[in-house]
């Protein structure tokens, strides 16, 4: 299975050759590789320039892949990291509706809320990723955290 830039990089190989092939000489073919080469020589040096540090990485990931959702959920821990929560949040919910099956992102959005001082919000979070995957040790133990802390037996925050 090919990843998205690779399922990419296989029809331009392909129609590279065969625009190298239908070039009217040599020399004009040569010329035309070179600058290609040169081309994504310097997209290569501004992309590693992304990879200085992890925020960048992530944020500069969600511009070159806006509708991944793993993107999102990068981004905002990373702003999470820096203590920039509601954008943490904002990222977090991003990822959510990219896909809403992915309980990491519930996870995140309630250490967030924790973070916020939002504790209400927060169990709403660890319960819905319980619900995706019952077996998500870290969200059951946040909840049962914050239920023993509101003293409830019955498994549920009172609001």
């Amino acid at each position: 299975h090919l990843s998205r830039p690779h399922r990419q990089t296989y029809p331009f190989s392909l129609s590279l050759a065969s625009l190298l092939d239908r070039l009217p000489s040599k020399r004009a073919a040569m010329l035309l590789a070179s600058a290609i080469c040169v081309f994504f020589f310097v997209r290569t040096v501004i992309r590693n320039g992304d990879y200085r540090n992890e925020f960048k990485l992530y944020y500069s990931n969600t511009l070159v892949f806006p509708d991944t959702y793993m993107s999102h959920n990068s981004l905002g821990g990373a702003y999470s990291w820096r203590g920039e929560f509601e954008l943490a949040a904002q990222e977090f919910k991003k990822a959510i509706a990219l896909n809403p099956s992915y309980e990491g992102a519930y996870y995140n959005l309630g250490n967030t809320y924790i973070d916020m001082g939002r504790t209400v919000e927060a169990y709403r979070q660890y319960r819905k990723a319980l619900e995706i995957n019952p077996a998500f040790e870290l969200a059951r133990k946040r909840a049962v955290a914050i239920e023993d802390a509101a003293g409830n037996v019955f498994g549920e925050v009172k609001e």
